[in-house]
């Protein structure tokens, strides 16, 4: 069959002309979209190369030098700076040309824009390109969908702690390849392929293999993230415990000393905190501590979100807070700061192991129940915000009032806690206080939650994947 056209043997020595016009054949058209992109170019460019395809291999990389980005500006800089003002200006009119094509393109594949582009070029008589912006999105639709069934498929849990992720990629190339042959339907290809057109068609796989995992990824992180299991669990206090809470942060040495001669002493009275799973099998905490603050800590990613006065304060590390002010556990501090190693904690998915952890072994449980469609996680976020505005007071809102409040809140009744006989006895002095009135949050709200609950990068780098080229061309 011969070598391809433009195509030398791998011993041929190019001379100069046919330096020269490669530098200048970056202007012919059509291109391969993928030639802008500098990663795929140089990959693209070095396939090229070790398969002979010497003048296509340098036309490749002439292509990225004008249309790439970062690359085609460092080429302009060096161009003005060596006094070739007009090729500095022209690579840049070029780059600025394809930039915008390269976004109507992606409009042109989205499933939210594409009809509106379709009617239009269908109204303005342009039926032929009406007919490839539809071609181009339902086939954007069906590798999106791959990556996206096979989230809802296995489900939350399942999906969160598993590499179902790179099933998802191979399901996203072979919706690929079946809307080739069913939708974009392009049997006029002629053969063979040149390297260049090979690579092409080969890197189409790869990036539908991304779109499908972004989109398996967005399924799970909006996914609606609600508790699936409650437990109440009961921490005993020590005279020395209890003696700290009264006496404070304003404590002199002999009184310190004297807390911890009392710490093996029980005081009878317990200090209660609630840990639940959620249907993606985070573990989180929630509980009421002596100085008013209600803390929602999330023991996979490590944060701790307090509540104070009804408002929401900064996100902190769980095992930062507190630090040097207040000893964890015991309504002092986060009960899971107490654990050290945060990889050993987040990789914990039983709740009991959890809760004996946090509590260096000495929590017991006091109640659990299994949920079906549960409160959200923002749900229970809004849930410490109102009760965060009661404070703390030992009689009407201490740890145990919360927990009760909470176990209504998620199972529909009351529990009675591990020192109720106190609390019926502390109703002499005063109602308990029950804070302020919970706002549900809503569609809005657990959205909200969805996207602050992961790394703002995450969300930018699948959006960004959606977006990469659906065909070469």
């Amino acid at each position: 069959r011969g070598r391809q056209p433009g195509q030398r043997s791998r011993g041929a020595v190019q001379s100069e002309a046919d330096v020269q016009s490669a530098a200048i054949a970056w202007k012919s058209e059509p291109f391969s979209s993928f030639d802008a992109f500098p990663v795929l170019s140089q990959a693209k460019s070095a396939y090229q190369w070790l398969s002979g395809d010497e003048a296509g291999a340098r036309l490749t990389w002439e292509r990225c030098k004008v249309y790439g980005p970062v690359v085609s500006q460092v080429c302009s800089a060096a161009e003005y700076f060596s006094g070739l003002t007009n090729e500095a200006a022209e690579r840049q009119r070029a780059f600025v040309d394809n930039l915008g094509r390269s976004w109507i393109a992606a409009a042109e594949s989205l499933p939210i824009t594409a009809p509106f582009l379709a009617s239009a070029h269908y109204c303005a008589g342009d039926r032929k390109r009406s007919q490839w912006i539809a071609q181009k999105a339902s086939r954007s639709c069906c590798v999106v969908l791959a990556g996206a069934s096979v989230c809802a498929a296995a489900g939350p849990a399942v999906a969160s702690s598993s590499h179902l992720i790179l099933a998802a990629g191979g399901a996203g190339v072979v919706a690929g390849i079946a809307a080739d042959a069913l939708i974009v339907a392009r049997p006029s290809i002629p053969r063979p392929l040149t390297p260049g057109e090979s690579f092409d068609w080969l890197a189409m796989r790869f990036l539908d293999s991304l779109r499908a995992m972004a989109a398996f990824d967005l399924v799970l992180v909006f996914w609606p993230e609600h508790a699936s299991q409650i437990s109440v669990w009961v921490e005993p206090i020590s005279v020395g415990d209890a003696a700290r809470l009264v006496m404070g942060k304003a404590t002199t040495g002999d009184d310190a000393a004297l807390a911890g001669a009392l710490d093996h002493i029980p005081s009878g009275v317990d200090h209660v905190f609630v840990l639940w799973k959620t249907n993606k099998g985070h573990l989180f905490v929630s509980e009421r501590l002596h100085d008013g603050r209600v803390l929602v800590e999330d023991l996979q990613r490590g944060t701790v979100l307090p509540f104070a006065h009804g408002k929401q304060l900064p996100m902190e590390d769980l095992h930062r807070v507190g630090a040097g002010t207040a000893e964890p556990g015991h309504g002092t501090g986060p009960s899971a700061a107490s654990v050290s190693n945060t990889e050993e904690l987040a990789a914990i998915k039983v709740p009991s192991v959890a809760a004996k952890a946090i509590s260096g072994g000495k929590a017991e449980l006091f109640s659990e129940h299994a949920l079906k469609d549960g409160p959200s996680v923002a749900s229970f976020q809004e849930l410490a915000r109102a009760k965060s505005m009661a404070g703390y007071d030992l009689m009407q809102a201490n740890c145990q009032h919360y927990a009760q409040d909470f176990w209504k809140f998620a199972v529909g009744h009351r529990l009675g806690m591990p020192n109720q006989e106190f609390l019926n006895l502390f109703k002499i002095f005063g109602s308990p206080s029950h804070g302020d009135r919970m706002v549900a949050p809503g569609v809005l709200g657990n959205a909200s939650y969805a996207i602050t609950s992961v790394h703002p990068c995450r969300s930018i780098l699948d959006i960004a994947l959606l977006k990469l080229p659906v065909v070469p061309a």
